[in-house]
């Protein structure tokens, strides 16, 4: 009896040492899991944040509700409001938009929406600061939500310069 009590001993101190270190390890790959999905997001802020662009992810849903899930540090030098106040409030960019340009612009994303296709389309804006501006937007369907969210990654880039050029 004392031998079989000994050895439930051993096994329960082997077990308690083995699930330590197990755990041990499982805390340290946690670790070494969240310092590199860290690395990346810096990784992808440092380059976002270097392109000329405005570069997002946008979703629509299926009663018509836009947002942006993220637009980088450039959306402030084409609208002329933070990122954070365009991820909050979509209409702040739609408020931009030129009147005319507004209904060629719904259908461009409603076709792309539907079809799954690629967009692309140009269109003015007045950004925040009054200055009359002209955007080329493109982007590239990445996936559906479960709630039925069509989600679009692209960029926009201010190519205002390039359309006075064409002008003269």
């Amino acid at each position: 009896m004392l031998i079989a009590g000994l050895f439930s001993s051993v096994l329960l101190f082997g077990l308690i040492y083995s699930l330590q270190n197990s755990r041990k390890q499982a805390v340290s790959l946690a670790n070494q899991m969240t310092k590199d999905l860290r690395q990346s997001e810096e990784k992808i802020r440092q380059i976002t944040s270097t392109v000329p662009s405005a570069v997002y992810q946008h979703s629509l849903d299926k009663k018509g509700s836009q947002k942006f899930l993220f637009i980088s540090r450039y959306a402030e030098t084409i609208f002329g409001v933070s990122p954070e106040k365009i991820i909050n409030d979509f209409s702040l960019v739609w408020a931009m938009v030129l009147p005319e340009e507004v209904e060629p612009l719904v259908q461009s994303i409603k076709i792309a929406t539907e079809s799954l296709k690629p967009w692309l389309h140009e269109f003015r804006i007045k950004d925040a600061h009054g200055n009359l501006k002209w955007i080329h937007g493109n982007s590239v369907y990445d996936k559906t939500l479960e709630d039925g969210a069509v989600v679009f990654n692209g960029f926009f880039t201010d190519v205002t310069a390039q359309k006075q050029a064409e002008a003269e």
